[in-house]
């Protein structure tokens, strides 16, 4: 930049430039004075001798400046000035243009001589020392140059230059004209081009101005310079960050990638632990949504009782329910769990306990399904109890000690904080006796003992009949009855709000009147409360069958000779059975009683014509397709047995009791038992039942070999199909399979 600086004041006034190097050629560094040598090189600023006599005189210009500056250590300001401007000469030399050096050199020159410049300006002066002073900072723009930034910032650059090169101009021009001033007495005036100048003010000033011009260009580009370099930075650091934001998703997906790899194999472990007390047939939702919903608005009482209260409070884990058949307890049951199930928090799990059913007469099935839905609620409390659930081995569904144990486990992993769980066992009277009194003693010890403070509370409420092996194995434990001769006025509101629903929705149809609606409920009323909710179903059921009448009068009279007793009940509706039917409805009804399990539609349609098949009934047509099948049910014996998930089953546990020898807890009050109360025995029926098996299978067996079977080693296909694939034909076989050893 000095370098294109002196050759800019060369172009604009080549006779100061012609001037200044006459001076310096001429000038004798140690006494300050010029001595008019060679003429020849005078004006001659090509001659090569001219330019190595003007880079020699230079050279000892910059040693004799160190010197000076050496001798004035103790000079202070005026010794560092001399460093800065020998700093100076020594970085233009350096740079290969000792011309733009001569400049300086002359300042030095000057201010070496200034105390004797008697003749010399004030004001030129002033400005010689403002510039000497200055070279520290003239200095620090040497290397602007060639540290300025290219690429978007060229432009300002080129203008930083440019403002560079003018100040070094300025600067140059101001050098030469002092020392030009200072020796211009002492030279001859045909040496020297050019005229004194007077304004040494104005010179100062464009010194000082070309130094502005900088200053604000600087700050311009050092803005700018900052803005890109900032802009570069946010670049960078978007990059970094998109680069640190693109590993941590890449490790943010391989975590989750990995935590969802462990959860799903902990819920592939969990289900698998689970699914060990899913046992086939253990339909327990289908158990208890069997029995009926109950009238809306009854059952409040229950939840006033001061016993129910201290249970639900927690002040109290176990509570018996009893009553007598058909009063209700299964049906209180049932809602209870649904009402239960509708705060989100709570855990609740039940058994829905019944005789006809092998699955569901058994204690270890109860506790598969207790097991089974407190895991489904809460699944990972399997893994935590995985190793009790897995040392007890294959046996572990049918030991009722395991299945305990497993139970104690997997309450002791549920947060404390979390509501208790709350388990519903509903008749009881209706399990294995033995088994029965197990199970008793395990939860009375549950819950008299308890778990440790910090384990959460399981609760049971348990219902069955009032019989003694129960209630006196529960001595102490807090007891609620549903008989209506104890809870009399509440039972009574209950009945009566059945009676007027069941009246309501039978008017309609019947075509009763409005006074006729409420003569039938006070007729029901003065009966008083020795009915039970399964009476008054029975009782309405005949109703139903009535025909439409004419007169009120006939309807009282019908209502008033109703049966007073289930029993009777149950004999008048079979008692209405068709005498072309009742042969039909008896085989039913034997092969109900006596099955391990509840028989679905299709399978009892293949039985009944098993059974039936020495008789004209085979080919009656209700047997003929699944449908014509259910409405023959639903024709004949519909008020005694009912079709639930496509299963049959008889619509009470009294049912049974009525048909069966076996001893009937509700007392009959007529001394005629009548054509079909006790008119079934259990093991004639296992006996027909086990015969009709081998029948069947024969049968089918001989078909196979017939049809499918093509060496001795070939089976059935039934023998690999599932109950879903089988022909209509077939579907009895994998009962029969099994019932042939169990009716034995």
């Amino acid at each position: 930049l000095w370098a294109q600086a002196y050759d800019e004041v060369a172009t604009r006034n080549p006779e100061l430039i012609g001037d200044f190097e006459e001076i310096l050629l001429h000038i004798d560094l140690d006494s300050h004075s010029l001595e008019l040598r060679d003429p020849h090189l005078r004006h001659n600023g090509d001659n090569q001798d001219r330019h190595v006599l003007l880079d020699a005189v230079i050279e000892r210009g910059l040693r004799r400046t160190q010197a000076w500056a050496g001798r004035l250590e103790t000079a202070g300001e005026i010794s560092t000035t001399f460093a800065q401007v020998g700093n100076i000469i020594q970085s233009i030399l350096s740079a290969s243009f000792p011309q733009a050096g001569a400049a300086w050199l002359g300042i030095s020159i000057l201010l070496k001589g200034l105390a004797n410049a008697s003749e010399q300006s004030s004001n030129n002066r002033e400005g010689i020392v403002y510039v000497g002073s200055r070279a520290g900072w003239y200095q620090a723009l040497f290397s602007i140059g060639d540290n300025l930034q290219q690429g978007r910032l060229s432009g300002l650059r080129q203008r930083l230059e440019e403002r560079i090169i003018n100040l070094f101009v300025t600067i140059i021009a101001y050098q030469m004209n002092s020392v030009r001033e200072y020796y211009r007495n002492q030279v001859a005036v045909a040496l020297l081009n050019s005229v004194a100048i007077r304004t040494w003010e104005i010179e100062l000033e464009k010194v000082k101005a070309s130094e502005h011009e900088v200053v604000v260009c600087l700050e311009q580009y050092d803005r700018r310079l900052l803005q890109d370099r900032l802009s570069s930075l946010t670049a960078t650091a978007r990059q970094l960050e998109s680069k640190i934001t693109e590993r941590f998703e890449a490790e943010k997906r391989r975590a989750e990638d990995e935590r969802n790899r462990r959860q799903e194999e902990d819920q592939t472990r969990a289900a698998k632990l689970i699914g060990k007390f899913r046992l086939s047939g253990l339909n327990y939702d289908e158990f208890m949504d069997s029995n009926p919903d109950p009238v809306q608005g009854t059952c409040q009482w229950f939840f006033d009782d001061e016993r129910v209260r201290r249970w639900i409070s927690g002040s109290q884990k176990l509570l018996l329910v009893t009553a007598m058949p058909g009063q209700g307890k299964s049906v209180l049951a049932r809602s209870l769990v649904h009402l239960w199930r509708e705060e989100k928090r709570n855990i609740v799990c039940h058994f829905f306990f019944k005789d006809s059913n092998k699955i569901q007469k058994s204690t270890t099935m109860a506790l598969c399904a207790i097991l089974h839905q407190i895991l489904r609620q809460c699944p990972f409390i399997a893994l935590r109890a995985e190793k009790v659930i897995t040392q007890e081995g294959e046996g572990l569904t049918e030991s009722m000690e395991s299945l305990w144990r497993v139970l104690e486990e997997v309450i002791s992993h549920i947060r404390p904080e979390r509501a208790p769980v709350l388990c519903v066992l509903d008749a009881l009277d209706e399990c294995d006796y033995e088994a029965c009194q197990n199970l008793l003693r395990k939860i009375k010890g549950y819950c008299q003992v308890g778990g440790a403070q910090s384990m959460p509370e399981l609760k049971f409420i348990l219902t069955a009949r009032p019989l003694d092996g129960i209630t006196q194995r529960l001595t102490g434990v807090s007891k609620v009855s549903l008989d209506p001769k104890e809870k009399s006025d509440a039972i009574s509101s209950d009945i009566e709000l059945v009676i007027e629903t069941r009246v309501k929705e039978m008017a309609p149809g019947k075509f009763w009147s409005d006074d006729l609606r409420l003569k039938i409920r006070e007729v029901f009323r003065e009966k008083g409360t020795q009915f039970t909710y399964l009476w008054l179903k029975l009782v309405f059921d005949l109703l139903e069958d009535e025909r439409v009448l004419s007169d009120d009068e006939e309807w009282i009279r019908i209502i008033t000779k109703l049966p007073p007793t289930v029993n009777e009940a149950y004999e008048t509706l079979l008692g209405q059975i068709k005498p072309t039917m009742e042969r039909d409805v008896r085989k039913l009804l034997s092969i109900m009683l006596c099955v391990e399990r509840p028989l679905e539609v299709e399978e009892m349609n293949v039985a009944l014509k098993a059974a039936l098949s020495h008789t004209p009934a085979v080919n009656r047509i209700y047997m003929k397709d699944t449908d014509g099948f259910k409405t023959w049910i639903n024709s004949h014996c519909g008020f005694f047995v009912q079709i639930y998930k496509n299963k049959l089953q008889l619509i009470h546990q009294t049912a049974k009791e009525f048909l069966t020898t076996a001893n009937v807890l509700v007392p009959v009050r007529s001394s005629n038992q009548g054509r079909w109360q006790g008119s079934f025995r259990m093991d004639e029926g296992h006996r027909s039942l086990r015969n009709l098996c081998c029948r069947y299978l024969a049968d089918r067996t001989s078909y196979w070999k017939s049809v499918e079977w093509e060496g001795s080693h070939a089976y059935p296909n039934w023998l690999h199909q599932g109950d879903e694939t089988l022909s209509s034909l077939d579907r009895f076989i994998p009962y029969a399979i099994s019932g042939r050893g169990y009716h034995n």
